[in-house]
């Protein structure tokens, strides 16, 4: 039975880039995500201020007021 694993450094450095690989491969795509997401709550909110806009233009114009 051993106790010590002896790691040549080549096996250490391709563990560390399988380790970056994944962590990239879970990152960025959340990354991404919320990017998009924040894109669309802009446009979301952009837009009912537009809508909320030409509603009270409307209204002044028909009504008078």
């Amino acid at each position: 039975m051993k106790l010590f694993i002896n790691y040549s450094s080549s096996n250490i450095k391709s563990r560390r880039k399988g380790a970056a690989l994944v962590e990239a491969a879970i990152v960025l795509p959340v990354f991404f995500m919320g990017i998009v997401e924040f894109g669309r709550g802009m446009l979301v909110t952009n837009g009912s201020r537009e809508a909320a806009r030409r509603c009270g233009v409307r209204w002044q114009h028909e009504y008078g007021c």
